[in-house]
């Protein structure tokens, strides 16, 4: 299991649920720069292409994964570009969660449960990975699911709605809790429509009626 920054609690905690509820025994990797591990995975490949005469260099991923059995779930608060990264050199089945959609607002608990980063939603990603290789019941899942809270019903967070509204801002016919967006509106943002998100909207055409 890979956690990154303040994410890693909610990996560890994952750990404990395997562990605890399903005898599953992980190891826990901090990881502090997805980054720095691409460019040092990237540099041992393309010193290993420009020299096939002599021995090839392993990054210091693959030496430290030397071994390691998989699946492989990283979590993060990142999008999921950001662990994605790396996935050209690890060992075997690597699942993603991340932060990917539009900006919103509320407790970081909720967040986390709402872009599937928390640690309900890492262990089961972990026994969802383990179940497509036969090293747990597939059978199982669907109770995994109701004993870890996870909500079936909700739609993946690139589709949730703003409530009154269209599906997530950013085009040019949105809507911010059902009122179409004006050519005045959209005259005020210096970006793309695509670059703002539904709470920017909204403190924008509240600000704009206080003006007014």
């Amino acid at each position: 299991l890979f956690g990154s920054g303040t994410i890693l609690n909610e990996v560890v905690r994952a750990q404990a649920i395997l562990q605890d509820r399903y005898e599953i025994d992980c190891d826990v990797w901090s990881v502090t720069s997805y980054s720095e591990l691409c460019r040092d995975a990237m540099a041992a490949t393309r010193w290993n292409r420009l020299h096939p005469g002599e021995k090839p260099r392993k990054s210091y991923l693959e030496r430290v994964l030397d071994g390691a059995r998989g699946p492989f779930i990283a979590s993060s608060d990142n999008v999921r570009l950001v662990p994605d990264q790396i996935r050209q050199w690890m060992p075997g089945d690597y699942v993603v969660l991340g932060t990917d959609g539009f900006g919103r607002s509320d407790t970081r608990r909720v967040l986390r449960r709402h872009f599937e980063i928390d640690a309900e939603c890492v262990a089961y990603a972990t026994l969802e990975a383990l179940s497509r290789q036969g090293a747990f019941a597939a059978d199982k899942l669907p109770q995994v699911l109701i004993d870890l809270g996870i909500d079936l019903g909700e739609k993946a967070f690139r589709q949730r709605v703003v409530p009154g509204g269209r599906e997530y801002v950013g085009i040019p016919n949105a809507k911010i809790l059902g009122v179409p967006l004006t050519e005045q509106d959209v005259g005020q943002f210096s970006l793309p429509l695509t670059a703002y998100t539904t709470s920017y909207f909204l403190t924008a055409r509240l600000a704009a009626r206080r003006m007014v």
